[in-house]
């Protein structure tokens, strides 16, 4: 940490100094801009490390099941961006879509891992219904968990694969937040979003900027993503 100039070391005085503007980003009041909280999926990888080098040799996989703490590691993510943004600055970039959640409207969220920005939402338009699907068993008990901890009649959790919704012009409003790009058929699950929207309904989808075409992402390093996705976020941008 200190030859990373990270923590800054006065060998006259023996000290050790962690500058305010370098703890802004180390720990948890940094909000989206922590960088520890998204380091902590380093530790994560480095136990699926076999499992992971293995895949090279006979073609397999590594089942989701695997990657213990991964549902409260991205939930920690994922809940400062929503906490920070979701409702004050994202919601408001669709027209009218704040005064519709307010009078009241069926939405789904496409992959809602812990479900905690369903529950925001619900929290904050009482009088709109809202729907998380996850395929996930544990993040659906962690989203229903905090449902009723905040006594949420309007939010409910069902444990389906995306892929497979099978709904027909239910919806006003479906969301995917950093959901579509982790699917194994992308456009199967657009399809259904499309089917379950009502005429003339909304989708809002937050994703990675990145494309089918590996060609075309060659020049967008990790670090630079990651970095447009904090700003976009922060201030609450979608794309």
């Amino acid at each position: 940490m200190t030859t990373a100039r990270v923590v800054i070391y006065d060998a006259s005085g023996d000290t050790y100094l962690l500058p305010p503007e370098h703890a802004a980003a180390l720990t948890r009041a940094a909000g989206p801009a922590n960088l520890a909280r998204t380091m902590q999926v380093v530790a994560l990888m480095a136990t699926v490390e076999a499992q992971l080098i293995a895949c090279f040799h006979d073609g397999s996989g590594v089942p989701y099941s695997a990657y213990e703490d991964f549902h409260r590691l991205m939930a920690e993510e994922s809940e400062a961006f929503f906490d920070a943004a979701l409702v004050d600055a994202v919601v408001p970039l669709v027209a009218d879509l704040a005064e519709r959640l307010v009078a009241g409207i069926d939405v789904a969220d496409v992959g809602c891992g812990s479900g905690h920005a369903v529950n925001l939402l619900a929290s904050a338009f009482p009088a709109s219904r809202f729907v998380g699907y996850d395929f996930a068993a544990e993040g659906i008990e962690t989203a229903r968990s905090e449902a009723h901890a905040q006594r949420l009649t309007n939010a409910e959790f069902v444990l389906r694969d995306v892929a497979e919704v099978s709904e027909s012009e239910r919806f006003d409003l479906v969301t995917a937040f950093d959901a579509i790009h982790d699917q194994a058929h992308p456009a199967t699950v657009l399809a259904g979003i499309a089917d379950a929207l009502k005429p003339g309904g909304v989708f809002l989808m937050a994703d990675i900027r990145a494309s089918s075409r590996l060609e075309d992402n060659l020049d967008h390093a990790l670090h630079d993503g990651v970095a447009r996705a904090r700003r976009r976020w922060a201030r609450g941008g979608v794309g």
